[in-house]
């Protein structure tokens, strides 16, 4: 399955596919693109440092730009703006917005997840670097960036090696019917066919939760489904341990989940009897 990011433009966006091929080159090795068939037609770019190997044989990783018409409708992204946290004021700049694209990656997803996230981040800001872009949606994880702040974090050597760097989303609801009971979850593992991560409680400070949900899903982008049934967790001080099980999200989207228990006081519904 691609994996997609919208961009947002309030001026029109042009193809450049020299320089965007000559930006893809020094972040990405050695990468070939098709001449398009016209103008503004869709940019593609051929990986050959990624090998995808298939059952049928392999093909080279591959990113996409394609064009789109017009701008957002912001209706569609209501609950993605407030779950934005780093890009507070994303709803006035996508109000100003009216162009678009898509980048994507193609005949990726049997590559290693880690592989996989580097192609996108590195591609990513090999567009951004051509394109003069003004929002940044990430589909997978439901969240927009300003490009400035993605261009900054992405490129400081602590975060190129950061899965959770644009492609982790920490949500946080209140529940409803449930006073001071409150959800947080991830959002981008599963598009990497792992494992996102889930925290129902009362009593905590969200900002600490936060801080082990984000933990923990680096660990898991980097060691893989390793956490099973019945392990723990550090959570919010070294001595503190946090069970883990498989669940069902309690959000949508609908997918299965490691539900992680921070033990009473703080375990909402019905693990708290």
């Amino acid at each position: 399955m691609a994996y997609s990011i919208e961009l947002f433009a309030r001026e029109p966006i042009i193809f450049e596919r020299e320089r965007l091929l000559s930006a893809m080159r020094n972040r990405l090795g050695n990468v070939d693109s098709p001449e398009p068939k016209s103008e503004g037609a869709t940019q593609m770019f051929l990986l050959n440092d990624h090998i995808a190997h298939f059952t049928d044989g392999s093909i080279p990783a591959q990113l996409v730009l394609l064009p789109a018409s017009g701008g957002p409708d912001p209706d569609k992204y209501t609950e993605a703006l407030q779950q934005s946290w780093s890009f507070r004021n994303a709803a006035d700049v996508l109000a100003t917005c009216g162009h678009s694209c898509l980048f994507s990656d193609m005949m990726s997803a049997a590559l290693p997840q880690q592989t996989r996230r580097h192609i996108l981040a590195q591609g990513l800001l090999a567009v951004l670097e051509c394109l003069h872009i003004d929002a940044i949606y990430f589909v997978e994880t439901q969240q927009f960036m300003s490009p400035a702040h993605l261009f900054a974090e992405l490129n400081t050597p602590p975060q190129i090696a950061n899965p959770t760097a644009g492609f982790l989303n920490v949500r946080f609801f209140n529940v409803a019917n449930s006073p001071g009971d409150m959800v947080m979850d991830t959002l981008g593992l599963a598009s990497f066919s792992l494992t996102d991560l889930q925290l129902h409680f009362h009593g905590l400070e969200p900002n600490d939760a936060a801080r082990v949900l984000h933990a923990t899903a680096s660990y898991v982008f980097d060691r893989g489904d390793v956490i099973e049934n019945g392990h723990t967790i550090q959570g919010r001080v070294p001595d503190e341990r946090w069970s883990c099980r498989p669940e069902e999200s309690l959000l949508e989207p609908k997918r299965p989940v490691l539900d992680i228990n921070p033990g009473a006081p703080y375990a909402a519904g019905r693990r708290a009897a």
